[in-house]
Protein backbone atom coordinates (compact mmCIF):
# COMPACT_ATOMS: atom_id res chain seq x y z
CA UNK A 1 0.00 0.00 0.00
CA UNK A 2 3.12 2.27 0.94
CA UNK A 3 4.45 1.73 -2.82
CA UNK A 4 0.96 3.11 -4.46
CA UNK A 5 1.61 6.32 -1.98
CA UNK A 6 4.78 6.97 -2.82
CA UNK A 7 3.77 6.54 -6.45
CA UNK A 8 1.34 9.18 -6.50
CA UNK A 9 3.51 11.43 -4.57
CA UNK A 10 6.14 11.30 -6.49
CA UNK A 11 4.69 11.13 -10.42
CA UNK A 12 7.21 10.50 -13.48
CA UNK A 13 7.80 13.68 -14.82
CA UNK A 14 7.55 12.84 -18.37
CA UNK A 15 3.86 12.19 -17.42
CA UNK A 16 3.48 15.58 -15.84
CA UNK A 17 4.31 16.71 -19.32
CA UNK A 18 2.16 14.15 -21.15
CA UNK A 19 -0.69 15.73 -19.20
CA UNK A 20 0.04 19.55 -19.53
CA UNK A 21 0.15 19.56 -23.19
CA UNK A 22 -3.27 17.71 -23.17
CA UNK A 23 -4.59 19.70 -21.23
CA UNK A 24 -3.44 22.81 -23.12
CA UNK A 25 -4.29 21.28 -26.55
CA UNK A 26 -7.99 20.77 -25.25
CA UNK A 27 -7.99 24.30 -23.93
CA UNK A 28 -7.22 25.48 -27.25
CA UNK A 29 -9.80 23.35 -29.30
CA UNK A 30 -12.36 23.94 -26.89
CA UNK A 31 -11.12 27.97 -27.12
CA UNK A 32 -11.26 27.50 -30.88
CA UNK A 33 -15.12 26.00 -30.90
CA UNK A 34 -16.34 28.61 -29.30
CA UNK A 35 -15.00 31.45 -31.37
CA UNK A 36 -16.08 29.21 -34.66
CA UNK A 37 -19.91 29.12 -33.47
Amino acid sequence: MSNIVVEINRPDENDIVQVGKFSTATLHEAAGKKGAL
